[in-house]
């Protein structure tokens, strides 16, 4: 089960709250009795933590791609610091996982070693469990910049304009930072070049959009890898202005594209840019407006912030080398199942 802070008259501010229990029966599929490992990756409102853990007796390497694997309910630390009143049953539903996971072999996966360090620290596995980062994988053939010119004219953008992208599944998701991204529009000024911005993702409230201060092209929500890496192509800077984030899959996929990316510097945002693209506080409208102005002054710094982004995910998430990563993960948890499974015998 599943809560939406907005679903709820409780006055509170959280994108998500997952309790530890389901209805879904996952362990007694033929696919997981048989395997000789289980890979979890998202479980929320999947998984009864009792039930699965206790049934399933083989290893388990469980990649993460937020905080709620080793938080109570909450998906990010942020919002449990936020909302103290419902610390009671953040604790229950912490001490229901714990309880769970407490004699089972594991193999824990951090996308980024920000998530795992903290996956590690949080007391909520056994002491045996075993942690890695694995960075999330990429196709650089599928995601690779295209003629900016080209890429404008397909989708029927004015090509001097500079164009300031973002995404995000949900515009209006507080944790992705887009009321930020407007604070720091208001703050630039278009009469030397105009201005515009680029998006994708669920459609906007019509308040959203009355409240832009430039133009806006937004496309919707796009499944397709490579109409994605035209419309990054299309783009001077990517920006994301994230409060809270395990990772930033869309920073990795515009940087592949050579789209330079600005980002806010928390979580593993900051090992996903690096130092191939510009950081700035989070919630910082106005830094994050100087940064954007830095790029529209320089095309040096942009093309090379582009040019060492591409550089440094084909250096890092190569799918080969994440594959590759992760048949380490599983022969060491195999093998180390199997030697205790001897021990048991004798």
């Amino acid at each position: 089960m599943r809560l939406r802070a907005w679903e709820h008259a409780t006055g509170a501010a959280y994108e998500l709250f997952s309790l530890p229990f389901s209805h879904y029966c996952p362990e007694d599929l033929p696919e997981v009795s048989t395997a000789d490992i289980i890979h979890l990756h998202w479980v929320s409102g999947l998984v009864d933590f009792s039930r699965f853990f206790t049934r399933v007796k083989q290893p388990i390497v469980w990649t993460l791609h937020d905080q709620q694997p080793y938080l109570g309910g909450f998906h990010y630390e942020t919002d449990r610091v936020a909302n103290p009143a419902m610390a009671v049953l953040e604790s229950a539903c912490f001490k229901v996982k714990q309880n769970a996971l407490m004699e089972h072999p594991l193999a824990v996966v951090g996308n980024s070693n920000w998530n795992t360090n903290l996956a590690r620290e949080s007391g909520m596995f056994p002491a045996s469990t075993t942690f890695h980062t694995i960075y999330y994988p990429l196709d650089p053939q599928v995601y690779k910049p295209r003629d900016q010119t080209s890429a404008r004219i397909g989708l029927g953008l004015p090509i001097e304009t500079f164009v300031v992208g973002f995404a995000a599944t949900s515009l209006e998701n507080k944790r992705k930072g887009f009321a930020e991204l407007l604070d720091a529009l208001r703050l630039l000024c278009s009469d030397e070049r105009p201005i515009m911005l680029l998006s994708f993702g669920r459609p906007p409230s019509a308040d959203l959009i009355a409240s832009m201060p430039h133009p806006w092209v937004h496309l919707g929500f796009l499944d397709d890898d490579r109409i994605k890496a035209l419309v990054y192509s299309a783009m001077d800077c990517f920006v994301v202005p994230s409060i809270a984030e395990a990772f930033g899959q869309t920073a990795i996929e515009a940087f592949s594209c050579e789209t330079p990316v600005i980002a806010s510097r928390t979580g593993g945002l900051i090992e996903a840019v690096g130092d191939q693209g510009l950081l700035f506080e989070p919630g910082d409208s106005q830094e994050l407006a100087n940064l954007i102005e830095c790029l529209m002054r320089s095309t040096s710094l942009k093309r090379s912030l582009g040019i060492a982004g591409r550089r440094s995910v084909a250096r890092r998430h190569r799918p080969k080398v994440c594959a590759e990563a992760y048949c380490d993960v599983y022969e060491h948890l195999n093998t180390e199942s199997r030697s205790r499974s001897k021990k048991i015998i004798r």
